[in-house]
């Protein structure tokens, strides 16, 4: 159930040194390529700026035992929230054990955040390049970590790359970033990906589990052939609906003998400026196709338009996909309900997905009073992995770190990091922590990259997976909440698709289909 009641609110912006500075100006210069930053400060006192927020370390920490994280999203929309709960999350136990000693001197781990306000639909890039000299230069961070939207990140984050600063992803699915890495490792290794897994991994996550559903309606007898796809026009969902097209005709084959025979009958790829009215007008366009199953690639706020529109007009159509708005617990409410039936994908929910996945799930709730979403989970696996790899390698030096996330044991899934890190934190609830190819590894499949989150298909790899939640509704209690899908292997089917994408045991309910 969804109605976990919380103990306290932990905020994670605290208290900011705003007599410092009275204002900080980014001039965009216009250049080749990405523009190229020049920012003045205008100070009436000392401009070195102090961090404060070190969660649950001893009070009087000096500013040269604070290791510096700094938070990279938009602080306005649920992403950036997440990774700023997440990061503070996972910064308070580390500095409530007594911090992280590196040559016998004891470090804290501080955690800020800038507003790159990436999630607006209106985007304007010079935000998040503004957001990301403020970090580097004024606040003097060490450590990144953050990002959502493509266009944005793929901005301020050549900032960091100047500076020559670690940032790990925990937002964007974009494969290209890690590609990067491959392509010209000098200039990009210092970029890493957390979460998500890369678009093209989870579009075969969906088909996985869309086939896994056509497979099972097939085995009794419900032959379901119309699907629809309904996207963001961003950069990131063009790969997936791409990588759909593709493997729906390969289940279309495998189950029916005919490529053709299950198809995507309609394709709507929506501006961001898109309005709840717009949403019941591409919802009758999908049911005027006679569609069983419609798949969402929605990331940003038009994700509660969807579902309202899903809902209000009794659509039939299953919907299978990722709407990161559906991955709030508070989104019963926001959408009063018409996201029933609604299968999303998710990085877990309040199950046994990992050891630590309940014990997470239940210091999140006590802190903010609300589920985690894939950005929170990610910012917290970031800093645990940071934290890993500085004592192992005994440094705060970004060479030495890279070169010890670099080993074999981290790479390409090579011996189990996440066993290490409950020594300094609570562990990771979804297993992905500390796992990411090298550029060899076969499982990249469609894409070759580097430093990229690895798609798995053994444990504890298996456990790295997305899962599938549908939202249902309680008649006795009068409340929404979610159930964990079950997605098996499917026999003789091509691609992995034979492979049972996570335990079966880790599923609570099946599949309900829409009752309108």
């Amino acid at each position: 159930m969804i109605n976990v009641k919380s103990n306290i609110k932990v905020n994670y912006k605290m208290k900011k040194s705003t007599q410092r500075i009275l204002a900080i100006v980014l001039v965009a210069v216009i250049g080749v390529g990405i523009g190229t930053g020049a920012y003045f400060f205008l100070v009436t006192e000392a401009a070195e700026y102090k961090w404060e927020d070190v969660p649950g370390a001893p009070d009087g920490i000096s500013q040269n035992r604070i290791i510096k994280f700094g938070v990279l999203d938009d602080m306005g929309y649920i992403t950036g929230e997440g990774a700023a709960n997440g990061a503070w999350m996972a910064a308070y136990e580390i500095n409530q054990r007594g911090g992280i000693e590196i040559d016998n001197e004891t470090y804290y781990i501080g955690i800020e955040t800038e507003d790159t306000e990436e999630a607006n639909p209106a985007l304007d890039i010079s935000r998040g390049v503004a957001a990301a000299e403020r970090m580097i230069h004024y606040k003097k961070a060490q450590f990144l970590l953050g990002g959502f939207r493509t266009e944005a990140l793929q901005a301020y984050r050549e900032i960091a790359m100047k500076a020559k600063k670690l940032f790990f992803i925990t937002g964007s699915a974009t494969a290209k970033f890690c590609q990067d890495v491959l392509n010209d490792y000098d200039k990009y290794k210092y970029t890493f990906r957390i979460q998500p897994l890369n678009e093209v991994f989870l579009a075969f996550e969906i088909i996985h589990m869309l086939s896994w559903t056509l497979y099972s309606e097939f085995l009794q007898g419900n032959n379901i052939t119309k699907i629809a796809i309904i996207r963001e026009n961003l950069a990131w969902t063009i790969a997936m609906s791409s990588t759909f097209q593709l493997f729906i005709s390969i289940v279309s084959n495998a189950l029916y003998g005919n490529p053709t025979t299950i198809s995507v009958v309609k394709e709507i790829a929506y501006p961001q400026t898109a309005g709840p009215l717009d949403f019941y007008g591409y919802w009758s366009e999908i049911a005027a196709e006679g569609t069983e199953i419609t798949i969402p690639i929605i990331s940003g706020p038009t994700g509660l338009y969807y579902s309202n529109a899903y809902g209000g007009s009794e659509q039939t159509s299953l919907s299978l996909g990722i709407n990161v708005m559906g991955q709030q617990s508070v989104f019963w409410d926001q959408s009063l309900g018409a996201c029933e039936y609604e299968i999303e994908m998710t990085s877990f929910i309040r199950h046994n997905k990992t050891p630590y996945t309940i014990p997470f799930w239940d210091n999140y709730w006590s802190n903010f009073s609300k589920a985690p979403i894939y950005t929170a989970t990610g910012a917290y696996d970031a800093i645990q992995t940071y934290v890993t790899a500085i004592i192992d390698a005994q440094s705060l030096d970004t060479d030495d770190i890279i070169a010890e996330l670099e080993k074999s044991e981290w790479q390409s899934g090579a011996g189990i990091p996440n066993a290490r890190l409950p020594k300094y934190g609570m562990g990771s609830p979804t297993a992905t922590a500390g796992y990411w190819t090298d550029g060899t590894d076969p499982k990249a499949g469609l894409v070759a990259t580097r430093h990229d989150v690895v798609e798995g298909t053994e444990e504890p790899l298996g456990f790295g997976h997305a899962v599938f939640v549908q939202w249902m509704y309680n008649v006795t209690s009068g409340e929404g909440y979610w159930e964990c899908l079950p997605c098996g292997g499917i026999p003789g089917f091509p691609y992995g698709m034979n492979l049972e994408l996570y335990p079966e045991s880790i599923a609570t309910a099946n599949l309900t289909w829409p009752v309108r």
